[in-house]
């Protein structure tokens, strides 16, 4: 398997300005009416480009009779400073084809040698390319000399009779159902790792899986229509004392949501989440996100687009740090480390998290938001409406008392503040974070 990936270009060579390489990219085939497309784009753009530099030659020209601290001469140097970075942002995103990050094969691919003592100065024999033996049931791949072999990997990768794939899948969305694989060390299959509670039902569910087509939403329907899923995460004593870590799934373990699920949660029922899917991740027509000075690199404090800031958190853009500030809620709740390959996420409790939910902006426009919403609501009363409010961010029915506690808390102040300080302690509470 390392003489397939050693034959696989993965990069295409160094940039500048201490970047030391960069991802390989392939430019993707265009239809006629896309090539038509991206020739009018084309020629807006250098119209664009025209009338941004002639402006700022104008500007400039405004400025050169004007006395260096003169009120006018500061406004001009400040419009002319953004003018500027307008004429490099364009300058630096002119219409080019479509491509897509793809690896290819390289020129001469070829075999590895065995790293004696994992040395790699110290080589043994060569071996070649082909799966690792001992997890193949097949023979060993038939790969073509001028090729690197990634074909044939795939296809014995994904092939019906390698059980070893489709078991792992399946664990994994095991573990993002219930909060732990059917084997818990979810990135460790080997002797080395948990043993399954339930061996059976992890090949069954495999077995299926591979049936189905691969295809993971019937697998996560059959999953979440079971009567292990559909338990509450009401304990019982004798259960508790037997199986203290629910291994037999005789409850849902209660678990607080991720920190993606959190804020489009959240979105979700104050009615500001938007829909629609993919756009850039990170578009650098923002001027504030690029760094025109050296444009290989984002700016520090980069900035969504406002007509992507309220997507789904599986489309916005994902920094190899610290996630940007208006995602901060990402880097409070555990969000995995980019550069790290990370099966289960360790859940931490700590006291900027209580903080958060308490003073973000975010979190304060969404009570704001859900509190018009549920006042706008078609409702005979506020007793309606409390019940309209449960239902939107429980996704359950009023329970008895609830109500008049509620209702007396709204009708303590302003009604406008009143309800959205109501809104806000439901959208920071248990229920509402915790799966149960």
């Amino acid at each position: 398997m390392a003489g397939i990936f050693s034959s696989t270009r993965t990069i295409s060579g160094r940039l500048g300005l201490g970047v030391f390489s960069n991802v390989n990219q392939t430019v993707l085939p265009e239809l006629p009416e896309e090539l038509q497309a991206r020739a009018e784009e084309t020629r807006l753009y250098w119209q664009k480009l025209q009338a941004a530099r002639e402006k700022l030659t104008a500007l400039r020209d405004r400025r050169k009779p004007l006395e260096k601290d003169s009120p006018a001469a500061k406004a001009l140097d400040k419009e002319i400073g953004a003018q500027d970075q307008l004429v490099k942002l364009y300058e630096f995103l002119p219409p080019v084809p479509a491509t897509a990050h793809a690896v290819q094969d390289a020129e001469t691919p070829a075999n590895c040698r065995i790293n004696l003592r994992g040395n790699a100065h110290q080589l043994g024999d060569e071996v070649a390319r082909s799966a690792v033996a001992m997890l193949s049931s097949t023979a060993a791949l038939d790969i073509a000399d001028f090729t690197s072999g990634r074909k044939e990997l795939a296809e014995w990768i994904t092939s019906p009779a390698n059980p070893l794939t489709a078991r792992v899948h399946v664990n994994r969305v095991w573990h993002h159902l219930f909060g732990s694989g059917i084997v818990s060390s979810i990135d460790n299959f080997g002797t080395r790792g948990a043993v399954p509670t339930h061996p059976e039902l992890l090949d069954y569910l495999a077995t299926e899986f591979i049936a189905g087509g691969w295809r993971t939403k019937p697998l996560i329907r059959r999953i979440v229509l079971s009567r292990a899923y559909r338990q509450s995460a009401e304990t019982n004593p004798k259960a508790l004392e037997t199986d203290p870590e629910n291994r037999l799934l005789w409850r849902m373990s209660r678990r607080r949501l991720e920190a993606e699920t959190i804020r489009d949660a959240m979105l979700a029922v104050s009615g500001q989440l938007d829909p629609q899917a993919g756009g850039p991740a990170l578009p650098f027509y923002v001027p504030g996100n690029v760094n025109l000075g050296k444009p290989e690199f984002l700016k520090e404090e980069a900035t969504l687009d406002p007509d992507q800031r309220n997507r789904r958190s599986v489309y916005l853009p994902v920094l190899r740090k610290s996630q940007m500030p208006e995602l901060d809620i990402l880097n409070l709740f555990n969000f995995p480390d980019p550069n790290q390959i990370t099966g289960p996420r360790t859940p931490t409790t700590i006291p900027t998290q209580a903080l958060y939910l308490l003073n973000a902006p975010f979190v304060q426009q969404q009570a704001e938001a859900l509190a018009k919403r549920i006042l706008a609501a078609e409702a005979a009363s506020d007793e309606e409406r409390i019940a309209v409010l449960v239902r939107t961010v429980y996704a359950r029915r009023i329970r008895d008392g609830e109500a008049q506690r509620l209702l007396h808390f709204v009708h303590q102040g302003q009604r406008q503040d009143a309800w959205k300080r109501l809104c806000h302690s439901l959208l920071i509470s248990n229920e509402f974070l915790y799966r149960s």
